[in-house]
Formats: structure tokens, sequence, C-alpha cells
């Protein structure tokens, strides 16, 4: 993928990838059903060796859903993030009723129907992007809502995408960006090193 040159290069990057992620919408169907039942089936597997509370994510109509995977980890108790002024808090909804839709389109836990967790409770993340590199950096959209929220917390962040999400260049990087610890695809998980 051609980068532009200067000082808005995740802008021009965000915008390449929003037209890459509209374009996969309008493939095939039973395809992306196919590549959403992999990613799925590795999510599970790879949260089989997890436990504790971990916060999950209602996905957009181009983010692979954790959804199903979710419902399949019942050993793991299950929190949803709240946009709230520019951070993120998270909620363990009430079942049946739990949802609402909130910031940007996103369902969201209703506080008056959930049960509000704190950063320190929370063993693992999922966590959405637009791309994630080879190196566990991810891109979000820009707003800063998870990088603000995850550099807060000692858990483990794993990433979730379609394999064709991951770069094979490196992303461009600030210094308040986070790394995941992980990464989930269609095509299985893969855990990153951190130098120290």
């Amino acid at each position: 993928m051609h980068l532009d040159s200067g000082k808005s290069v995740k802008t021009s990057l965000r915008t390449q990838l929003r037209q890459t992620l509209k374009v996969r919408r309008e493939r095939d169907v039973a395809e992306l059903a196919l590549e959403q039942t992999l990613l799925t089936k590795h999510l599970i597997d790879f949260l089989k060796r997890r436990e504790g509370v971990w916060a999950a994510f209602q996905p957009l109509l181009d983010e692979p859903s954790p959804l199903e995977s979710v419902e399949a980890s019942s050993h793991i108790q299950w929190v949803f993030p709240l946009v709230q002024g520019n951070d993120l808090s998270f909620w363990k909804p009430h079942p049946g009723k739990g949802f609402k839709l909130g910031a940007f389109g996103i369902m969201e836990p209703d506080p008056q129907n959930s049960q509000a967790i704190s950063l320190s409770q929370i063993n693992g993340f999922l966590v959405p992007g637009l791309a994630f590199d080879e190196k566990g950096s991810r891109l979000g959209r820009g707003k800063g809502y998870y990088d603000r929220t995850l550099e807060k917390s000692p858990g483990e962040k794993v990433g979730v995408a379609f394999s064709e999400q991951v770069l094979a260049s490196e992303l461009p990087c600030d210094p308040w960006d986070v790394f995941m610890d992980a990464l989930v695809t269609n095509g299985g998980a893969k855990s990153f090193r951190r130098q120290t």
C-alpha cells in the first residue's frame, strides 16, 4: 500500500483503509462469512487460555465481530466500553437490556442497566482497529479513545482484525500509541514480544 509523504501520514492512511474496508464489504457474502467464521474459531481458541474480566466491543459494519466468541467464552466475565467525554469506561451489561445506541452509532452499555467495572479489574481487552502491523502497532480511527484508556491498564491488549487489515509495512507511531500484546485474525493468533 502506497502512503503519501507529509505530516498527515496517518490521516492519509486512514482514508485509504476506510476505502479498502468499504470495497471489502462489497465482496461475496459467503466469502466474508467464512472469514468471520475462521476469525471466531481462532478467537475462541485464544480465549480458552484466558480468564477473569475481559473487555469486548460492539463492532461497526466494517469491523470483525467478537460477539460469537464472547458468547462461547462464558468462563470469562465480559464488559463493554462506553464513551464518556474523551475516555472509555467499561460496564457489565445486565442480560437482555444492557445496551443502547451510543456515540458514533455504536451499541454501548446503558449505565442504568449495567454495572461499572474499573480498569484495574480488567485482565484483557479485545481491541478493534483500522489496521495493525506485524509488530503489534495499531491504527485506530483517530479519536484516541483506546490509546488514552489502554495506557492506564496493565491488562493484555489483543487486536481483532481481518487478515487484510494486517499490513506488511510498519504503521506510523506516535509516543502515545499503545501496542498490542497479541493479534487474532481469520488467519490465526499471533503474540508479540515487547522489548523492555
